[in-house]
C-alpha cells in the first residue's frame, strides 16, 4: 500500500512539474492533434497572440487570428509532420497580425505517438524573431516585467508558501503572503529564531542538522518534514520542498523552497497507521479469546457443546462434558446430533421418558431459533445416581441475523436444589424481606461460618452466595484487624447470649466504607445460641458529614492549621495546672497587605500558606499552631518555659527565611509569653505576648523594608539580567544631570533613590512581555501599564521611601498628557519625575532593546530633541542635551 502511494505522488508530481515547466517556457507551445486542431497551449502562446484558452481549444489552428496561419506551405509542411512524422525545423513565416501586428517568427515541432500509436500528437514550438538592439532590449525588459509579474502573482495565489532566504545575510528576502493563513505570523514577524523557536522539541535536532550540511555544502536540495507550533499554539505539520542556490565562487547564497501544510495528509497517514494496529490487535485478540475458549473448556465445570447448521455436526466439546458422561471427545465428534441425543434418552435423559429430539434445546436453539434460559433436566448418570441439571441452548447468527451455530452448556445444580429446599422451609419468610433491605445481612454459624448473605452483602463485596456459604471472614479474605474485631464480637454474643453492637469500616468495590452494625443472637429450641445474624448499615456518608463538619469548624481554610475558635478550646483545656508551663507565640506576618495589593489575593494565600509551612516545620509535634485571624498566627507549646518558646521562635525565623516560591521573602513578627503559675490569667499571658510581638515587628520595621525591596530587586535582576548596568548608568547620568540643574542634596538623594527603584514595579510583569520583540496585544499593553502603580504602593508602605512614591507614579506621565496612570500635563507632573524621564529614555534608547534598534548618542539627543514638548519637558531636555554635548 505504501509503494502505490508513493508511485502516485511521484505521477503527481511529474504531472506538477511538466505543466509548471511548460508554463514557465518563454517560447510559445501549442499541442495539435491529427487533423491539426488546437489541443492545449502555454501561457506564452496566448500572450504572444492575444489568445484565450476559449477561443482556441478544439480550433484549427488555420481558422485562428482570423486566418492569419492560413498559409499553404505552412500546412503542407504541418501536415507531413503529423501525417509522415517528419520534424519541422526553423521554418519561418512573417504575417500581420489582427491584434500584435506585423511579426517574425520561426516554428519547430515534431509529432509524438500516445496510448501505443492510437493517439497523434504535435509539439509545435513558436518564437518571434525580433530586430537587434534598442526593440530587443526593450521587449525583453517587458518580458521580464511580464514574467515578474506572472511568477509573484502565481506565488501569491498559491496555497503552499513559497520563500527565499539570503543565507549570507541570515534572514527572508521573500516569504509568500499565504504563510500568515498557515501559521498565524506575518513575513515581518518570522525570522529565524522564530521559526527555530517554534519547531516541535522531537524534530529540533533533525531541522538543525539539515540547516548545517546546507552550510557544509552536504546537500544542495531535499525535502524536510517536521511540525511548526502556529501563532494560536496549535501544531501542524508542514512539507519544505528546498533548493540551494550557490554564488559565483560557489557559496552557498540563497535557499529557496516551497513549504506545504501536510497536517491533513499526515492525520491520513496516522489514521491508517491507527487502522492497520487495530487490525492487528483485533487478530491478536481474537487469537486470544481463542486461547482463553480452550482454557474455559478445559477448566470450566460445566458441560458445554458448540454445534453447525444444519445437520448439527459437533465443533467444541468442554472436557466436563466427557467426563460427565462418560464418552469420550472424538465418539462424540463422530456421532451425528441424532445419535447423540438418543444416547443421551438411553440414560434417562427428562427422566426415563423418551423425549423426541424437537424438544431438545440444542436442537430448538440450531433450528428454531430458540433462547433457552436455565431450564431443569432430570437425568440417570452413568453410575446410576440421578442428577438435575440446568440447562442453556442459545442460536449464534452471522452479520444478517443467519443462524450458523448453536451453544448448549449444563450446569449440575443438584446439590444446590437440595439446598434450595431445605433452605426455602426455614427461611422463606425472611428471604424477601432481607434480599430487598439495603442493609447488610448475614447470618454467621457458631463455627464463625456464614450460611446466609444477602443480596446487598453480595453488592457491595463482589462475592456470590456460593463464594461466601462456609466460609469464615478471614477464608473470605477481609483485613485481619477487622477479622478479629468481628470474631470477637460474635464470639461474646454466642457465650452471652446478648446482643452486640459494633462499628467498622470495610473495603468494598465502592471504597471504604463504614459500618454500624448489630449482633442478635439466635437460638435452637434448647435455648442455646445456634447462629448470630449481623445486620450492618452503611453510615459513611453520616460519618464523613461529620468529619466534614468538624474539621470545618477547627481549621482555617486558606492554610489548613486550626483556626482562633479550635485555639480558644485548646486554651481552656491547657488552663490546668497539669500542663504548666505552657507558653503562648503570637505572630504578625510581614508584608501581606503590600503582597495582597501588588500581586493580588492569590498571591497574599501562597504568602499565608508558606508561613503556615514555616510554622509547622518549626514547632513540634505536639505544639498547636493556629490562624488567629487575618495576618495573625499564634501557637499554644504545652509543658513549655517561655526559654524554650524563645528558642522556637528562632527557629520559625530561620525556617521562614529558607523559604521559597514567595514574590517577597516571607518574614513574621513574632512574641512569647509563659503561664507559670495557676493563679496567673491565661488571656493576660496572651495580651502580653501580643505586645511583644508589637515591639519585635516595630524593633524589624528598617530590617523588614530592606528585606522587601532585596527581594523584589532580586526578582527584577532574574528577569532583566542588565538591570543593574542600568541602574549604574542612570545614577552617573543623574550626577551630571543634577550638577547642570543644580539639584540641592535632598534632591539628589531623592533621585538616587528613585534611580535604585524606579523598575521596582515591573516585578509584577511577566519578563516575556516586556521582553516581547513585537508590538504588544492590548492586553498584554494593560498589564504593562500596571507597572507605576504597582512601585507606588510598593514605595508608600516604607517610611523612608514614601517620600518619593508621587514621582515613582508620574514616571510614565508625559508633558502633553498623554501618558499613564493619571495622564497629567505639563508641570503637573513632578519636577524630578520629568528629569528623570529623560534620562530613563537617553539610557533605554541608547542601549540593547528587543523591540527597536539602538541608537547612538547623537541620534539619541536628536530624537529627544524631537520629542521635546510633546514627550518631555522641554527646558529640561534642553539642559540635559547641554549636559552630554558638553
Amino acid at each position: 500500500m505504501t509503494d502505490i502511494r508513493t508511485d502516485a505522488k511521484n505521477i503527481e508530481d511529474a504531472c506538477l512539474y511538466a505543466q509548471a515547466i511548460a508554463d514557465t517556457m518563454r517560447e510559445a507551445l501549442v499541442i495539435l492533434d491529427g487533423e491539426l486542431r488546437v489541443v492545449s497551449a502555454n501561457g506564452a502562446f496566448y500572450r504572444m497572440f492575444r489568445l484565450s484558452e476559449t477561443d482556441t481549444t478544439g480550433s484549427r489552428l488555420e481558422d485562428l487570428c482570423s486566418g492569419q496561419w492560413r498559409i499553404a506551405p505552412l500546412r503542407q509542411a504541418l501536415e507531413a509532420v503529423a501525417g509522415r512524422g517528419e520534424e519541422l525545423a526553423e521554418f519561418e513565416i512573417e504575417m500581420n497580425f489582427p491584434e500584435i501586428g506585423r511579426r517574425k517568427v520561426v516554428l519547430n515541432g515534431r509529432r509524438v505517438e500516445l496510448e501505443g500509436g492510437r493517439k497523434k500528437r504535435l509539439f509545435l514550438t513558436i518564437r518571434e524573431v525580433v530586430e537587434k538592439g534598442i526593440a530587443r532590449r526593450e521587449n525583453a525588459e517587458n518580458q521580464l516585467r511580464e514574467d515578474e509579474n506572472r511568477f509573484r502573482t502565481m506565488l501569491e495565489h498559491s496555497q503552499d508558501v513559497a520563500y527565499l532566504r539570503d543565507l549570507q545575510l541570515d534572514s527572508y528576502e521573500y516569504i509568500s503572503p499565504v504563510v500568515k493563513q498557515i501559521t498565524g505570523f506575518s513575513m515581518d514577524e518570522l525570522d529565524i529564531e522564530t521559526v527555530i523557536s517554534r519547531i516541535h522539541p522531537d524534530d529540533l535536532d533533525r531541522v538543525r542538522r539539515m540547516f548545517e550540511a546546507i552550510n557544509n555544502h552536504r546537500i544542495t536540495s531535499g525535502f524536510l518534514e517536521y511540525r511548526f507550533r502556529r501563532k494560536d499554539g496549535k501544531y501542524l505539520w508542514l512539507g519544505d520542498k528546498y533548493k540551494l542556490m550557490q554564488d559565483e565562487n560557489g557559496q552557498p547564497r540563497y535557499r529557496t523552497g516551497i513549504v506545504r501544510d501536510m497536517t491533513d495528509r499526515r492525520q491520513l497517514e496516522e489514521d491508517l497507521r491507527a487502522s492497520m494496529d487495530a487490525a492487528g490487535a483485533a487478530m491478536r485478540h481474537a487469537e486470544e479469546q481463542r486461547r482463553i475458549l480452550e482454557t474455559i473448556l478445559v477448566g470450566i465445570p460445566e458441560g458445554i457443546t458448540v454445534v453447525k447448521i444444519p445437520e448439527g455436526h459437533l465443533q467444541l466439546v468442554s472436557t466436563y462434558y466427557e467426563q460427565y458422561f462418560r464418552i469420550p471427545a472424538q465418539r462424540l465428534y463422530d456421532m451425528s446430533m441424532e445419535d447423540r441425543l438418543k444416547l443421551l434418552e438411553t440414560m434417562g435423559w427428562k427422566g426415563e421418558k423418551p423425549v423426541p429430539m424437537e424438544a431438545h434445546p440444542i436442537f430448538r436453539a440450531l433450528h428454531r431459533g430458540e433462547v433457552v434460559m436455565d431450564e431443569e433436566w432430570r437425568i440417570i448418570k452413568p453410575d446410576g445416581t440421578r442428577a438435575v441439571l440446568s440447562v442453556i441452548a442459545a442460536p449464534v447468527r452471522d452479520t444478517n441475523g443467519k443462524i450458523t451455530h448453536a451453544v448448549t452448556s449444563f450446569r449440575d445444580i443438584t446439590e444446590n436444589k437440595k439446598m434450595e429446599t431445605a433452605l426455602r422451609r426455614s427461611e422463606y419468610e425472611l428471604r424477601t424481606l432481607v434480599e430487598s433491605s439495603p442493609d447488610l445481612i448475614m447470618r454467621v454459624d457458631n463455627q464463625l461460618r456464614y450460611n446466609f448473605v444477602n443480596r446487598a452483602f453480595e453488592q457491595l463485596t463482589g462475592k456470590t452466595k456460593e463464594q461466601c456459604i462456609g466460609r469464615s471472614h478471614c477464608e473470605l479474605g477481609m483485613p485481619q484487624d477487622l477479622c478479629r474485631q468481628l470474631d470477637g464480637m460474635i464470639r461474646r454474643v454466642l457465650h452471652t447470649g446478648g446482643e452486640q453492637n459494633v462499628e467498622f469500616g470495610f473495603m468494598s468495590l465502592f471504597g471504604n466504607r463504614q459500618f454500624w452494625a448489630r449482633l442478635i443472637p439466635e437460638f435452637n429450641r434448647v435455648g442455646m445460641v445456634d447462629t448470630v445474624l449481623v445486620v450492618a448499615r452503611d453510615i459513611t456518608e453520616r460519618k464523613r458529614a461529620e468529619d466534614h463538619i468538624r474539621y470545618v469548624s477547627f481549621h482555617d481554610t486558606v492554610t489548613g492549621l486550626y483556626n482562633r475558635t479550635y485555639f480558644e478550646e485548646e486554651v481552656q483545656r491547657l488552663d490546668t495546672g497539669r500542663s504548666l508551663p505552657v507558653s503562648f507565640i503570637m505572630g504578625d506576618v510581614n508584608n501581606l497587605k503590600l503582597v495582597n495589593d501588588t500581586f493580588g489575593h492569590n498571591e497574599g494565600d501562597n504568602f499565608l500558606r508558606k508561613i503556615a509551612e514555616a510554622l509547622r516545620e518549626a514547632c513540634r509535634d505536639e505544639d498547636i499552631v493556629a490562624r488567629w485571624g487575618g495576618d495573625e498566627f499564634a501557637v499554644i507549646l504545652p509543658e513549655t518555659d517561655a526559654a524554650t518558646g524563645e528558642k522556637i521562635c528562632a527557629r520559625i525565623r530561620t525556617v521562614a527565611k529558607q523559604t521559597e516560591g514567595t514574590v517577597i521573602a516571607p518574614s513574621i513578627a513574632l512574641g512569647v509569653a509563659a503561664k507559670c503559675r495557676p493563679e496567673e490569667n491565661v488571656y493576660h499571658v496572651i495580651r502580653i505576648a501580643e505586645e511583644r510581638m508589637y515591639d519585635d515587628k516595630l524593633a524589624e520595621s528598617r530590617r523588614n523594608q530592606e528585606r522587601v525591596l532585596s527581594s523584589l530587586m532580586a526578582l527584577l535582576g532574574k528577569k532583566f539580567p542588565d538591570l543593574r548596568d542600568h541602574i549604574e548608568r542612570e545614577r552617573a547620568l543623574a550626577k551630571r544631570f543634577g550638577r547642570t540643574l543644580e539639584l540641592s542634596d535632598s534632591q539628589m538623594a531623592a533621585m538616587d533613590q528613585l534611580v535604585g527603584l524606579h523598575e521596582i514595579g515591573k516585578a509584577v510583569i511577566p519578563a516575556e512581555v516586556f521582553k516581547k520583540p513585537g508590538r504588544l496585544t492590548r492586553k498584554e499593553w494593560e498589564t504593562v501599564k500596571r507597572h507605576p502603580e504597582a512601585a507606588y504602593r510598593i514605595i508608600k508602605t516604607f517610611a523612608e521611601t514614601a517620600k518619593i512614591s508621587d514621582e515613582v507614579l508620574a514616571l510614565r506621565e508625559r508633558w502633553d498628557g498623554s501618558g499613564y496612570p493619571r495622564g497629567l500635563k505639563g508641570k503637573d507632573i513632578p519636577f524630578l519625575a520629568r528629569a528623570f524621564a529623560i534620562m530613563d529614555v537617553y539610557d533605554a534608547i541608547t542601549h540593547e532593546r528587543p523591540y527597536n534598534r539602538t541608537l547612538t548618542p547623537e541620534e539619541a539627543l536628536e530624537e529627544l530633541r524631537r520629542n521635546a514638548g510633546r514627550q518631555f519637558d522641554p527646558e529640561l531636555s534642553e539642559a540635559f542635551i547641554r549636559t552630554m554635548a558638553g
